[in-house]
Parts: C-alpha cells; structure tokens; sequence
C-alpha cells in the first residue's frame, strides 16, 4: 500500500497545481467551500488514477459537506475496498451511518478505524457519540476520557463528555468539562448553549443568560 499512497500525494499536489478549485480534505469538508468544485476536482484525481483510496474518502466528505450522506457512503466504501487498511474512511462512514440513524453500523466502523490506529482520537469520540446515541453514558464517557487523553486540545471531546456527564446528573463535571470546551475553542457555540442550559439547573441564571446570549452572537456568525 506504501506505493499507493505515495502515489495519491502526487496526485493532489498534480490536482493542486492543475485545479483552482481543489481544496484539502480538512477545507473540503470543514468549511464553506464550493463543494461542487471540490467534488469535480477529486473526480478528475480519480480520473487520472482509478486506485487512488484518498481521493474517494476526499470526494466522500466533499459529498458529505454538501449533505449527499448516501454518496458520501459509497465513495468511503471504495476508499476501504481500495486500500482496507486505511482508518479514514472507516472513521467518516461510521460518521455518516450515525448521520443516517444506524449506531450499530457506525460503532462497528469507529471499531474497525481504532483497531488500525489506535492513537486515532476522533473515531475514539464519534464512537463515544454512537454509545451515547444508545444509551451508553458510561461507555460514551470512557471513549472520549481516551480521545483527550490521545489529544488534550480536542475540544469536541470534551463538550461530547459533557453532554455525558450531564445526562448522567454531574451538573458540575458537565460544567467543567463546557469550560475546558471554550478554552480551548472560544467561538464552540454549543458549548456555551450547553452550559447555559447547566448553569440554569444549577440556579445561576444569571450566568446562563450571559452564556445564552454568547451562544445567540456565536450562531449569528
């Protein structure tokens, strides 16, 4: 597999130079990139090499990011049927499967990505996300204490295990857990919602409305 991927790289450096519109992976699927010309763009890399594994899971979140979840799933299943050894796409069409209501399928994928790297923190908290999805708060706490423990700037995890937590009536460890979210990421919009919503059961209105509001101005933007 060390050919292929080495392969892939120089196909999206090719496709960067070639392509105004090819984007990265993390820009494709993250941000408010034009999707449409990132999808034709890893569809000429398919083009120019048809067993290139990273540009289907590429092409996966690009459709992901424009809401095609079905598509999104085919192409993460070509990526794994090119190269089963690559955790990423097992990752995102856990992400998907879960996006589609299907935990089960998910946590069996989040497993398959872990048990090929088991230093790969986000399957750790998307699978944590699956079990909390079903109920399993105390299993969906043990899997994101492993992906911050993998990456303690992971500020998902952290708003995910206070979700948890507070689920779990630890009003005061889900709290924690929300502020260690905004430190980390001052403009996590669900993390102050979250804890206002803590703060409020616990009597602090006052503080819940100032998070409230901080929320209402995060979500505008």
């Amino acid at each position: 597999m060390k050919t292929a991927k080495l392969r892939s790289n120089s196909t999206i450096l090719m496709l960067a130079l070639l392509y105004p519109n090819f984007v990265n992976v993390t820009d494709a699927s993250d941000s408010n990139q034009n999707f449409d010309a990132a999808i034709a763009d890893y569809t000429s890399a398919i083009e120019l090499n048809p067993a290139d594994a990273r540009a289907y899971n590429n092409r996966g979140r690009a459709k992901r990011g424009k809401g095609d979840t079905d598509g999104a799933i085919a192409d993460y299943t070509r990526a794994i049927e090119l190269d089963p050894e690559y955790p990423e796409p097992y990752n995102n069409r856990g992400n998907a499967k879960r996006a589609k209501g299907d935990q089960d399928g998910a946590v069996v994928d989040y497993n398959r990505a872990i048990q090929l790297n088991p230093e790969y923190p986000e399957p750790y908290n998307n699978r944590g996300n699956a079990k909390r999805a079903k109920g399993d708060l105390s299993g969906a706490i043990v899997d994101y204490n492993r992906a911050i423990q993998l990456d303690p700037k992971y500020a998902d995890a952290y708003y995910n295990r206070g979700n948890a937590k507070g689920l779990k009536g630890d009003l005061d460890g889900a709290i924690a857990d929300f502020n260690r979210a905004i430190e980390l990421n001052p403009s996590h919009g669900r993390a102050f919602e979250t804890r206002s919503e803590a703060l409020r059961l616990k009597g602090d209105i006052k503080h819940a409305e100032a998070d409230h509001k901080r929320a209402l101005e995060l979500n505008e933007h």
